[in-house]
């Protein structure tokens, strides 16, 4: 691919939402490692609090429970559609963060699938 830049095809633009309510946007990126797969974003993206008071970041009090976001197709600037991530099972969340929690502001989820037709640039 000559005149892009390999980093342009790593990020990827995040939706948030809780239930059907739209609450913000941000990035993510993937990140091939050893147990697998995993997209990763910042702490407050997955949680929805603010990483120094824990309080919701959303003035409804809602809590993210979806990430969507589109996929890098194989072509350039083409997209493999639109990847919904469920994050959280009740009050569980189904993704990871750091052991010192939200004192490092960054989170994880393990993929297990993505579309055939999708090209995945990790960090």
């Amino acid at each position: 691919m000559i005149g892009v830049d390999f980093y342009s095809l790593v990020s990827l633009p995040i939706e948030i939402y809780s239930g059907e309510h739209y609450l913000s946007n941000a990035t993510g990126f993937f990140l091939n490692y050893e147990q697998g797969l995993f997209f990763v974003s910042n702490w407050h993206v997955f949680s929805g609090r603010d990483a120094n008071t824990g309080q919701p970041l959303d003035g409804r009090m809602l809590i993210p429970d979806r990430l969507d976001f589109p996929l890098h197709g194989k072509e350039l600037g083409a997209t493999a559609g639109v990847t919904s991530l469920k994050i959280r099972s009740g009050e569980s969340n189904l993704w990871l963060q750091h052991q010192a929690g939200q004192e490092y502001d960054i989170a994880c989820m393990r993929i297990s699938e993505i579309p055939a037709e999708a090209l995945i640039k990790d960090a």
